[in-house]
């Protein structure tokens, strides 16, 4: 099955912030969360034919984290981000 992407949106596969954590040698509370950044990176998997600026299937854009839509259908999970919600996009540039 195929997931076919409509109006602005941009199907992403949502890249996961790995960053090891270290040990500190600060106590924290044990309730103490690290305040969540307010954006995302996503690979982008699909985009629609109406979506405005120049955008490529496989490029990493950053989006605003609440903004995005989980929506599940037959069991798989798919993630949207509308257009006005982008920030913008990385590039991996090789030397030349």
């Amino acid at each position: 099955m195929t997931f076919k992407v409509y109006g602005r949106y941009i199907l992403i596969d949502l890249v996961h912030d790995e960053q090891e954590e270290s040990e500190s040698l600060v106590v924290l509370p044990t309730d103490y969360k690290k305040p969540e950044l307010p954006y995302a990176l996503g690979n982008v998997l699909g985009i629609a034919k109406d979506v405005k600026f120049d955008i490529s299937l496989g490029e990493t854009i950053i989006f605003e984290k609440r903004m995005l839509n989980k929506i599940e259908v037959f069991g798989k999970m798919y993630y949207l981000v509308l257009e006005n919600y982008v920030y913008g996009g990385i590039t991996h540039e090789t030397d030349t």
